[in-house]
This record gives C-alpha cells, structure tokens and sequence, in this order.
C-alpha cells in the first residue's frame, strides 16, 4: 500500500480514507463526524514551511471568530460551514457530506429555480460576510459546500482578511482585494453554475511579477454572458458596474479622495445658502468674537464693505488658526481612543461604544447615527493626521503643518 502523502504535525501519517480535501497550507480529515482542518504537512515538508502554514490556520480562526462574533451582526452567517471549535492546531468545522459545488457541477445540470436559489443564498452570505468587516478574497465553487438539503455554504478563508470593525467596507482595500473583488469573484462562480463551465476570473493576470496587489481582470479576458438567462444580472451587478468605480486602477489615494473629498455643502452653511446667493456686498459679516447675526456688520457703501472686510479677515485669521490646531487634536484623540479599545481586544463597534459614552452625558442632543457619522469622519482625520506626524518626528508637527495642508491629506 501506498504511503499517505500527509501527516500530522505529530509526524504521523494520515489515512489517506480520513482525508477530505486539502490546499496550499491546510488539509481536512474526516474525525469523530467533524471536518478537521489541520496544517499541511508532507513527509518532506522542513519545520519552517509547517509553522507557515500553522500560521495560515491561526489567521483563519480569526475569521471564524469575528463571523461567528455577535458584532455587527446576529452571530453565526448561516450560509457559512459551521464552525465547532479550534483547537492551537486545528479548526473543527461541520461535515457536509454532499461534498463541494465544483465536485457536484461535474456530475449534475442543476435545475433553473435550484440556480436562483444558490445565488440568493451566496448573495445574502457575502453581504453578511461583509457586514462583519471580512474580505473573502477567494470566491470559488470548489469553496462551497453541499449541505443535505443543497442548500451552499461557503467555507476555505485562508486567503480573506479581518479588518476594523469601523471599516467603511465601499472604501477598503488590502493590497487590491475589495468588496468589489469578492462580488467579481462571486460572478465568476455564477457564470460556472450556469454554463458548467469554469470562469477563469484572475485578479493577477494583467500584474507585473514583481505586483502583489490584486487588479480588475480587463473585460477582453472575462467570457461573453451573451444569451445566459444569468446575463443581465452578472452585467449590471459585476462586468459594468463594478469596473466604472475601480477599472483605472485608482491607488489608495484616488479611492480614498472619492470617499472622503467629494464637492458637497457642509451642513453647516446649508441654511445661509438662499441668504448668499446674491452679491458679495451683501453678506452678513460678524467680527469672530459675535456669536449673534443682530451684530452682523452694516454695511453702507463700497467703502465700508472694503473696510469691514478687512477688519474682519483680521480677526477670523487669527481665530482658524487657532481652531485648526485644536480640531486637529481632538482628530487624533478620538483616533487614539478608537485605536486603544481595539487594541484592549473590545469586541463591539468602538465607534459605537465612544457614541455611547457622549449620549450618557445628556449633553449633546444629536442622535446616535449623526453621532457616529462625525465620530467615524474625524477618526479618520485622526488617523491621518497621526501617522503623518509619526513620520514627521512627533505629535508636535500637529502645530507646525501648514495652514492649507487640508483636511483630506
């Protein structure tokens, strides 16, 4: 008999009957009714690729605990593998004994109402998926599996990435994979689904050897969904729509500008906008120290509004001055604060957590969601604002950037 070509990490062989699958870093065995997923590990294999591959398995808990994590979220996503436990070495998953999805296309024509009903549950556990701050990375039929019912749940997260809670999901990027990645990848199985055939959906394909990050394959290399009854959907939802917001291949600062630094009026000016819509001579200017509109300056002739003017720009420079700097602190104390109750390891929304000590006050009437709106943008200054002075030696650049640095570094 043949010597099994996996062993575990305790240096003994594995049946090759208890095997179910394996990857790049992992494989699965068939033990006591669960699906263990231990690190890959071969008779030659030296210690140093089976502690990489140890690593990958730890990563991979990480995922499994913020999905099964109440979080943004009711716990565990039902179109997931159910997670049992974890051991230092091993994660316990649930046996799904109808096996993968690219396993069962091989053999089986699914039906038109057993496809929509496919799509409809990887839809809604990709959305929940990303509703909990997880990038999947690598969306693929061999990835879903069969339950006794059909019904598909998606395991393998070897590849995805748990990020902040207060991610803003349309905006991240980790080195290329995105949201708009996973919905791509997610169209690719479809079109296998319906055609039998597998859609080679490669993120790397158009990169340089030396280019890590992840890129839109160009649509020349995507196959035609012409005639599909799944066509429309796939064209509008992921070949369309998706490669108009990434298709340039933005880098961060592009993406991050389209979030962060679009034209709109501050909430604050919106209800002086019907007020200033006529000429400048007429606007109501107040020296910084009022704080009443009563006060505004009267303004006669073209040469008191030349005059008041002046005077006015004399007073309001010294006050921005003053008030950016302090803005910029408070930016980087809430980041601060965010960032400290992360690392402490608390598990609910920092973000919310922050909103929740300023409403137990009872000093600010705001509610809760305009709260976190305001949190989550200055948090995000804060950041910002924060690395770049760790690189300029210190907070105290803080005081010493200059004016019109902006708001959006």
């Amino acid at each position: 008999m043949a010597s099994s070509l996996f062993m575990d990490l305790d240096g003994q062989p594995i049946p090759d009957r208890e095997i179910l699958g394996y990857g790049r870093s992992g494989v699965v065995i068939l033990r006591d009714g669960l699906a263990v997923k231990t690190p890959l590990r071969h008779p030659w294999s030296s210690e140093d690729d089976v502690q990489v591959n140890l690593e990958v398995l730890q990563r991979e808990q990480e995922v499994y605990r913020r999905l099964n994590s109440p979080g943004s979220g009711n716990g565990q996503i039902d179109g997931v593998v159910p997670c049992i436990g974890f051991s230092t070495k091993a994660i316990q998953l649930a046996y799904l004994e109808n096996g993968d999805l690219r396993a069962y296309l091989e053999k089986n024509k699914p039906s038109l109402a057993l496809q929509m009903s496919w799509f409809r549950q990887m839809a809604r556990t990709l959305e929940e998926i990303h509703d909990k701050r997880v990038l999947v990375a690598d969306i693929a039929t061999r990835n879903y599996l069969l339950d006794s019912d059909l019904s598909v749940k998606l395991c393998d997260f070897t590849e995805a990435s748990v990020l902040p809670l207060d991610t803003v999901m349309e905006a991240a990027d980790d080195n290329g994979f995105s949201v708009q990645t996973d919905i791509g990848q997610l169209g690719a199985v479809m079109y296998e689904v319906v055609t039998g055939s597998k859609c080679e959906f490669d993120l790397f394909k158009d990169n340089a050897p030396e280019d890590g990050r992840a890129t839109w394959p160009q649509r020349t290399f995507l196959p035609s969904t012409n005639g599909l009854w799944i066509g429309p959907i796939i064209e509008k939802s992921v070949v369309r729509r998706i490669p108009a917001r990434i298709s340039r291949r933005q880098n961060k600062v592009d993406r991050a500008a389209q979030i962060y630094s679009p034209i709109r009026l501050p909430q604050e000016l919106q209800p002086l906008l019907e007020q200033w819509k006529t000429l400048p001579q007429e606007f109501r200017l107040r020296l910084p120290e009022s704080r009443d509109d009563r006060q505004a300056l009267p303004v006669t002739s073209p040469d008191e509004f030349v005059a008041k003017s002046f005077l006015f720009l004399c007073g309001i420079e010294r006050a921005v001055i003053i008030e950016k700097i302090r803005c910029r602190l408070c930016y980087v104390a809430f980041y601060l604060m965010k960032d400290q109750l992360q690392r402490e390891g608390f598990r609910q929304d920092a973000i919310v957590c922050l909103s929740g000590m300023i409403k137990r006050t009872d000093m600010v009437s705001a509610g809760e969601h305009e709260i976190q709106g305001k949190l989550r943008t200055w948090v995000d200054k804060g950041e910002r604002l924060w690395l770049l002075s760790m690189d300029l030696e210190g907070p105290g650049v803080l005081f010493l950037l200059p004016e019109d640095i902006g708001e959006n570094m």
